[in-house]
């Protein structure tokens, strides 16, 4: 039956999908929306289905034209010159770049544009000779300008193609209804062109939108002037019936505009302004009696209904759910928060998860503060402070408190998180039971030099039996030694900070084998791939510029590993890794050719956290490491992804 449907039904199925939105064609950010596009290759092979369906999706696959580099253009020229049928099909043409003779051909080919898009933000190696020559050859109903503000770009190209663009307006494009620019024209040139570079060549093109036979709408993404400049300098042809703002305006120029009667029907905001304030609260009158007004039979009846119902007051029912999950963020609320529970112990109990940071460093939890108040929160569940939040400063707590928490909500906390426990002063070291009264605890992140006494035959077998995740950041020799005479049974997941291998080595003979997920320094010298062969993920934390190459070595085939993340550790990477400077580039160039990953053979990725994909054309031509993850993609069929997780796809090469 899908055979005998119409060719017009067939094109509204595959339209969606071959279409590109109106929005994203006529973008006017500084960073093209079209950057970050997956290849269009899946897409494309909607046209390989049947002859029907190549010969019904062809013209809307060509109906809209992105071109973003070179490579694009000639092999856009290559198609059109020998089927120049496809040319007649194109109805928008974005075009990012000069890109060279080549853009005369596509132009010429292309006799049905109604839509165009052009750039003006142009580097002096961009040749413009192919557009500019070819562009009196089209007769657009749109026309977008791209350019940027705040940056002044003048060489021949800009100038080249600026009068070409006047001349086109003046006596060309004689269909040109709509005009878009990221600016208005003109006012720009006052705070950042002191040359009047910028203010020469707006205006050449303002002249020409004065005489536009019928130019109807203009449309600017921004405006941040006065109204008197905006009237000044605004193109008024004849026919002009409305100017648009894509962006919002400023308060102020929105008022001023409503109160000029020649702007008001003329100038229409497409965005809300974000100053714009809500409505007030209006304050309560002091003097107000309800029912004042109201007859005496009605404050009758309505006094009785008052005085008949039942009510529970509002702080009963919320206290609750305001102590359940508190998030506190400076050391004075946490001490106000201890005081409240200190006064009303009943509120402890409510608390099931304690967000807590310092607030700027300070020491948080004397022994007057969390020491009185962690007996009275026996069921709490989780205390940390997330690390991921820069402004954030763990807490500080006594190992008396931290005793204490143990003994209150040993059998209910589950997370322990960012806590930092300072050691005491009268004592130096504490029992295993401070540690092994934690019945459910799943995420220990441990930040403390606290020494443990024990003894191995006195340990419990089902000691932090539940623990799944355990992050050493920073801790003593008698803290790894106890985690290595535990069972650990649920043990999955470790994150080990700095460590020379020596007093770890056993912790990983004896958990490694459990081990799913690991997170350890490059200067660490433990075998972890020999010692842990279900590893499937490894966060592996940069000391240098690139890994050492011996961190890859492996006596046997490591089958499960699947992922290698790459962190920048702070304080010791002076530079990020896509500020290629000739030592970045001699370190990575040395480890992608001398790593050896055939021990690693179900490895599919490497994602380097520090980086991030090229997006233009420029940048590609000078940044390596596009070509790096090419070539390690060619060699070893490994991906390199960046701190977004997406993988470079190659482009089209100019020849």
């Amino acid at each position: 039956m899908a055979d005998k449907l119409p060719d017009e039904l067939i094109k509204e199925i595959l339209a969606p999908v071959l279409r590109i939105p109106e929005d994203m064609f006529t973008d006017m950010g500084a960073k093209s929306v079209f950057c970050r596009l997956n290849s269009q290759a899946g897409v494309c092979t909607l046209l390989l289905v049947c002859k029907r369906w190549l010969r019904v999706a062809t013209p809307l696959l060509y109906e809209i034209v992105i071109l973003r580099s070179k490579a694009q253009a000639q092999a856009l020229s290559t198609v059109l010159t020998t089927s120049k049928t496809f040319g007649t099909f194109i109805r928008k043409l974005r075009v990012e770049g000069g890109y060279g003779a080549a853009m005369k051909t596509v132009l010429s080919a292309a006799p049905n544009i109604t839509d165009i898009y052009l750039s003006l933000y142009l580097w002096s190696d961009d040749n413009v000779s192919g557009l500019c020559r070819s562009l009196p050859s089209i007769n657009p109903r749109l026309v977008i300008l791209f350019d940027v503000s705040n940056e002044v770009r003048d060489n021949a190209n800009t100038r080249k193609l600026t009068k070409t663009l006047g001349e086109c307006i003046l006596s060309h494009w004689s269909r040109m209804e709509v005009f878009c620019s990221p600016f208005v024209l003109t006012t720009r040139a006052a705070y950042i062109d002191r040359r009047q570079i910028l203010q020469k060549r707006d205006q050449q093109i303002v002249d020409s939108l004065v005489t536009a036979p019928k130019l109807q709408c203009l449309v600017y993404n921004e405006y941040y002037g006065s109204v008197q400049e905006f009237s000044r300098y605004l193109p008024r042809p004849n026919c002009l019936r409305r100017v648009e703002f894509k962006s919002p305006c400023t308060e102020g120029f929105m008022a001023a505009v409503n109160k000029d009667d020649k702007l008001v029907h003329l100038v229409h905001f497409l965005a809300a302004s974000p100053t714009k304030a809500s409505p007030g609260i209006i304050q309560a009158n002091p003097f107000y009696a309800p029912l004042s007004t109201a007859s005496e039979v009605a404050r009758s009846k309505f006094g009785l209904v008052f005085s008949n119902s039942p009510w529970v007051p509002t702080s009963l029912l919320a206290l609750p759910i305001l102590y359940t999950y508190p998030v506190i963020l400076k050391r004075t609320s946490f001490q106000r928060f201890c005081d409240r529970i200190s006064e009303d112990p009943r509120l402890g109990t409510f608390v099931r998860s304690l967000f807590v940071s310092a607030g700027g460093g300070s020491p948080l939890g004397t022994e007057d503060c969390m020491t009185d108040v962690a007996p009275l929160m026996p069921n709490l569940c989780r205390f940390y402070c997330p690390r991921a939040a820069f402004f954030l400063d763990p807490p500080i707590i006594s190992t008396r408190a931290f005793e204490l928490l143990v003994q209150t909500a040993g059998s209910s906390l589950v997370t322990f998180r960012n806590v930092i426990v300072r050691d005491s002063e009268l004592c130096s070291s504490y029992r295993f039971s401070t540690l092994g009264d934690f019945k459910a605890l799943r995420f220990l992140d441990w930040s403390s030099i606290v020494t443990f006494e024990f003894r191995p035959d006195e340990l419990s077998p089902t000691a932090l039996a539940s623990l799944e995740q355990l992050k050493l950041t920073t801790y003593s020799k008698s803290m790894i030694k106890l985690f290595t005479h535990l069972r650990l049974p649920c043990l999955t997941q470790v994150d080990i900070g700095s460590t020379s291998g020596l007093s770890e080595m056993p912790f990983f003979e004896k958990h490694g084998s459990k081990l799913l997920t690991l997170e350890f320094c490059s200067e660490t010298n433990i075998p972890v791939f020999d010692l842990c062969p279900n590893l499937s993920t490894v966060r592996y934390r940069l000391r240098h510029i690139a890994p050492e190459i011996e961190q890859f070595s492996c006596n046997a085939d490591h089958i499960n590993l699947t992922k290698i993340i790459v962190l920048r550790s702070s304080g010791f990477c002076s530079s990020p890794l896509m500020t290629v400077t000739p030592k970045v580039h001699q370190e990575w160039t040395k480890f992608f050719q001398d790593v050896n990953l055939t021990r690693f053979p179900s490895l599919s990725e490497i994602k380097i956290t520090d980086i991030a994909w090229p997006t233009t054309e420029r940048e590609i031509s000078k940044n390596p490491w596009p070509q790096w993850s090419e070539t390690f993609q060619m060699k070893w069929n490994v991906h390199l992804t960046d701190g977004d997780g997406r993988v470079w796809t190659p482009r089209l090469k100019a020849r």
